[in-house]
């Protein structure tokens, strides 16, 4: 999976919540690539709770799931 799918599918979001997205960190090992990416939530309109936060995070890990991409454990 290329970074261009990954950024793809977190801009599906709403721009008034999402508001980047940008890779902190690549590593290429034995097991395969790893990413570290920051996502910065920010609605102009209140104030994100953590639960709201968590559940867009659970969602963008569910669309990247269908990519084939799991949280390192």
């Amino acid at each position: 999976v290329v970074y261009q799918d990954i950024s793809q599918t977190a801009y599906q979001f709403p721009e008034s919540i999402l508001q980047s997205i940008s890779p902190i960190d690549h590593y290429h090992g034995d097991f395969g690539d790893s990413w570290t990416f920051r996502l910065i939530f920010q609605s102009f309109e209140k104030t994100l709770t953590d639960q709201e936060v968590d559940e867009w995070i659970q969602q963008f890990l569910l669309q990247l799931g269908r990519l084939g991409i799991t949280i390192r454990q």
